[in-house]
């Protein structure tokens, strides 16, 4: 299956392949469905972002900055907060960075401790696939980086990964994030492909657009660049046309390919949650994930204007004094009256309207704060919020956003992010597991690095919610009944160690115990 738009369906290329070409010049672009995908994920990508200005570009229309009367009642109910016309004075909107929290959560949850990467069942390891392996995903650059691919797909509906290498510079492959709004994927069967990253490059002329495409297909990479418009790509130029791709000119053979030496993808797509209720009968559009903003910005909407009025009320909620004019100072023609704060002995003024029993023609006004009804509002529409996302109170920040909960009800809101979070697991592994695969392939036809063909196992730390100290009464009371062996205490306090750590944990108690039991036959007589 190739591009969306009047491709070619196929061709031959020099070495004989059969393979389906970039899209051809002067395609709209992005092509549809996906421009579709794009307008959802510049949205997402405001809220993610959490500029006000750029929310009221947004939702706020020119032709929208009108009055009540020539837009209506109706018309006025359904505007955003940060898409309604400015109106009498101006008052300052303010934004709660709930998206880009919920965002930044999914991804602590994912990648905060980063898994494992393991060459087959994990006993009998190949030790220099196992090293190589380790040296692509086992290095802080890729904890970073699948850091910050969870934050891109929990915000952008899901992201992908693909492998990057440059044999002058390093000599392992590695790996990168790229937005879901950066490619155009192809689909068979519900599995991927072959995908295409694009990017826009800078310089041009007065209304040109460079565009750089690189298409992933199971072997080999192509690069083209375009120079087109706004919405189309234009005419195909040389890669040495950019100097931002002059790099790609050097690697690619007469048909504009590099050769991976993978029988698979060297990139992936890991969607954030399947499905997308808006895209369920799109063709193209099915398979894509959705954000965890799905259906919240109605209520990422109504937080920020309850904590813009929480905020009004305490700007507006300030003590302020009433002053009579025969209570202030002269200054002379031109000059005005001023009043005197800091002075402390007044003589008191008689027959001035208005004025205090004690002569002093001032009154002091002290507004009253709803804070209260606005923070509990505030707290009700987070709750909602981190139910519709799927995560709880305690994994965003403390249960006491949701109020008036029982225990029962607390530990199921943490469980609740714990299910979100084996959910999202379960995409990150098949992703990666194929990606592992590829990456040794590449690693070896581009580095010579000899390795042994298996299956890359993904394995995420286990997430706990239990409390150090109730973990040490329930590990007391077992101990206590003799129903629990050294082992498997050690196994419940540290669920992320691996079997050896456990066994050397187990064999340094008893050591310190001296319970070590003496193999009979190694005692010298």
């Amino acid at each position: 299956m190739g591009l969306p738009g009047e491709l070619p369906r196929s061709r031959l290329t020099e070495g004989g392949r059969l393979t389906v070409p970039l899209p051809t010049e002067n395609t709209k672009w992005p092509p549809a469905p996906y421009d579709q995908l794009q307008k959802d994920v510049r949205k997402w990508n405001a809220w993610y972002m959490g500029d006000v200005d750029t929310l009221a570009g947004l939702y706020g229309r020119r032709d929208d900055r009108s009055t009540l009367a020539r837009v209506g009642l109706i018309g006025v109910a359904k505007r955003m907060f940060h898409g309604s016309p400015a109106t009498g004075e101006a008052r300052k909107k303010l934004h709660l960075p709930i998206p880009a929290d919920l965002a930044r959560t999914s991804a602590d949850l994912l990648f905060a401790e980063p898994p494992t990467f393991v060459v087959g069942d994990g006993t009998k390891q190949d030790k220099t696939t196992q090293d190589a392996i380790s040296n692509i995903f086992g290095t802080p650059q890729t904890a970073s980086e699948l850091l910050e691919a969870g934050e891109l797909q929990a915000a952008l509906s899901g992201v992908y990964m693909r492998i990057t290498w440059d044999a002058e510079t390093s000599e392992w492959v590695s790996l990168d994030a790229q937005d879901a709004d950066a490619a155009v994927p192809e689909w068979s069967r519900g599995r991927l492909d072959a995908v295409t990253f694009w990017q826009r490059l800078s310089g041009g002329g007065k209304g040109q657009v460079y565009r750089f495409l690189e298409r992933h297909e199971r072997g080999f990479i192509e690069y083209g660049l375009f120079m087109g418009d706004e919405d189309f790509l234009g005419v195909r130029i040389p890669l040495d046309a950019h100097p931002d791709t002059i790099w790609a000119a050097s690697v690619v053979n007469a048909d504009s390919l590099q050769e991976t030496g993978a029988t698979g993808l060297t990139a992936v797509y890991i969607p954030n949650i399947r499905p997308n209720r808006g895209y369920r009968n799109t063709p193209g559009l099915s398979l894509m994930g959705r954000s965890d903003f799905d259906q919240l910005e109605s209520l990422f909407d109504a937080a920020d204007e309850t904590y813009s009025a929480l905020m009004r009320e305490i700007s507006l909620g300030k003590a302020r004094a009433v002053i009579s004019s025969a209570a202030m100072q002269d200054n002379g023609p031109g000059n005005g009256s001023t009043f005197d704060t800091d002075r402390e002995i007044y003589s008191p003024i008689n027959g001035v309207p208005g004025s205090l029993q004690s002569g002093l023609p001032m009154e002091f006004i002290q507004p009253d704060i709803r804070s209260r009804q606005l923070i509990e509002t505030t707290k009700d529409i987070m709750g909602q919020i981190l139910r519709t996302a799927g995560y709880s109170g305690a994994s965003f920040g403390g249960d006491d956003m949701v109020t008036n909960q029982t225990a029962t009800e607390v530990n199921s809101r943490r469980e609740l992010s714990n299910r979100t979070r084996n959910k999202k697991i379960q995409y990150w592994k098949a992703a990666l597991t194929e990606l592992g695969a590829s990456a040794l392939e590449v690693q070896s036809f581009v580095h010579g690095t000899s390795v042994h063909m298996d299956t890359v196992n993904v394995r995420f730390p286990k997430q706990t919610d239990v409390a150090p100290q109730v973990m040490a009464a329930t590990l007391s009371q077992l101990n206590a009944a003799e129903a629990i062996s050294i082992e498997q205490k050690v196994r419940m306090l540290h669920p992320n160690w691996s079997s050896e750590e456990i066994n050397d944990e187990v064999d340094a108690i008893r050591k310190e115990r001296g319970t070590t039991v003496t193999d009979p036959t190694q005692i010298k007589y």
